[in-house]
C-alpha cells in the first residue's frame, strides 16, 4: 500500500512538471519581439537630364584640332592620294599654282623655297598635293551640298549657323566680311598656338559657306 502511494504520488509531480514546461515556453515565446521586417530602400528618383543641345555640352575651346578633323567622316586632313579617290573620286581639276608668289605658305614648303606641288580641286575642295601626300586647304559647302567637316564632336556644313559656333568655342577673332558683308571667324588648328588658323566664313544670313586653313607668308 505504500508503494502504490508513493507511485500515485510521484505521477501526480510528473503530470503537473509537464504542464508548467509548456506554460514556460508559451511565455518565453510572447516575450519574443517579432522580426524586424527590413523595408527596402526608396527608389532614388535618378536627376533629370539636363537639357543641353548636342555638341554645345561645354565644349567651349578656343580650338579645332586638326588631326581629328575627317572630310566627310573619312578623309584625314592630311592624307594621301588614294584615300582621297577612294572616298572622294577623281580630281575635277589640278592647277600649278605660281611659285614666284607662294611666298612659302605652302604645306610642303621648307624656307621660301616652295617644292613641285600642286593644287587639287574636287568637289567643293582645295587640296595640296606632293607626289602622293595630300594636305587639306579649303572646303566651300556652296559648290558641294553633301560635303561636311568634322572632329567627332561637331559637324561643319552648309546649315551651320554662326550663332552655334560662337556657342561651341572661345573664338579669337569675329569680323565682318567687308566684300560679301557676311562674317568670319578664326580658330586655332591646335591647342599649341601658332601662326596657323582655320577661317570659317559665314554669309549675310549666318550660315557657313567656306571653311579654310590660313597660314600667313
Amino acid at each position: 500500500m505504500p508503494q502504490l502511494l508513493f507511485v500515485l504520488i510521484f505521477s501526480i509531480f510528473c503530470t503537473s512538471c509537464q504542464s508548467a514546461e509548456p506554460k514556460a515556453d508559451k511565455a518565453a515565446a510572447e516575450n519574443i519581439q517579432p522580426e524586424q521586417k527590413v523595408k527596402p530602400n526608396a527608389a532614388v528618383s535618378a536627376e533629370p537630364a539636363k537639357a543641353v543641345e548636342h555638341e554645345v555640352a561645354a565644349r567651349k575651346y578656343d580650338y579645332l584640332e586638326w588631326d581629328s578633323i575627317l572630310i566627310n567622316n573619312r578623309v584625314p586632313l592630311s592624307t594621301n592620294r588614294r584615300v582621297v579617290e577612294k572616298h572622294l573620286g577623281k580630281p575635277d581639276s589640278v592647277v600649278t599654282p605660281d611659285y614666284a608668289h607662294v611666298c612659302g605658305n605652302c604645306h610642303f614648303c621648307v624656307g621660301m623655297d616652295p617644292p613641285p606641288y600642286k593644287l587639287v580641286y574636287i568637289k567643293g575642295l582645295r587640296l595640296e598635293q606632293l607626289q602622293d601626300s595630300i594636305a587639306f586647304w579649303g572646303a566651300d559647302f556652296r559648290k558641294n551640298k553633301k560635303l561636311f567637316l568634322t572632329d567627332g564632336k561637331t559637324r561643319f556644313d552648309r546649315t551651320t549657323t554662326l550663332e552655334k559656333v560662337k556657342k561651341l568655342f572661345n573664338y579669337e577673332t569675329l569680323k565682318r566680311n567687308e566684300d560679301t558683308g557676311g562674317f568670319w571667324i578664326r580658330l586655332q588648328p591646335s591647342k599649341i598656338i601658332s601662326d596657323a588658323s582655320f577661317i570659317l566664313e559665314f554669309d549675310e544670313s549666318g550660315y557657313l559657306t567656306e571653311f579654310n586653313f590660313y597660314f600667313p607668308c
